[in-house]
């Protein structure tokens, strides 16, 4: 069994060089920006030395590390990042969807709006965006559209983030 004590600052760099390839892929699977590697290795590792200071053996460092705890990490905050997105664009968009409001002329012509700027998007990502206001899940839609359940993801976020720029120039 291993036993994870990293007592020099030339031993952690040695480890995240060692395991920079599959930490980045980690990243870009989970749909977040590669900026977010040296925060979630730091908060990670922090964990792990939490769990020896309890007098914990870790057995096979690399694969608990990655597999487990930097994966959970990336995991957590890729949800809330996509829920924060989600928030902000349903806050912005929340009175055009309002059909329910007195005033459905205003109702009407933000519907046109948003009409044009999906026009203006790729036809794949307008396909994702009506599946995913639809309800469907990442992996649903996947199968509609002969994709990976991670592509899908990847490709709603950015999806969304190009409607809710599209939606600041135009509305």
């Amino acid at each position: 069994m291993e036993v994870f004590i990293l007592q020099s600052q030339d031993q952690v760099n040695k480890f995240y060089d060692d395991n920079f390839a599959t930490m980045s892929f980690i990243i870009k699977n989970a749909g977040l920006p590669h900026y977010h590697l040296d925060d979630l290795f730091n908060e990670s590792l922090e964990e792990v030395w939490k769990i020896n200071n309890r007098g914990q053996i870790i057995s096979n460092l690399k694969s608990f590390f990655l597999n487990h705890i930097f994966k959970k990490n990336a995991l957590n905050l890729a949800e809330k990042e996509r829920k924060r997105k989600n928030t902000d664009i349903s806050e912005n968009l929340s009175p055009v969807f309002n059909v329910g409001t007195s005033n459905n002329i205003e109702s009407k012509i933000a519907l046109e709006h948003i009409e044009h700027i999906l026009s203006l998007m790729q036809p794949t990502c307008r396909k994702i965006l009506k599946y995913y206001l639809e309800g469907y899940s990442n992996e649903e839609i996947g199968q509609f559209m002969n994709l990976q359940k991670n592509s899908v993801a990847s490709y709603k976020s950015k999806c969304l983030d190009k409607f809710e720029e599209l939606t600041l120039i135009y509305l």
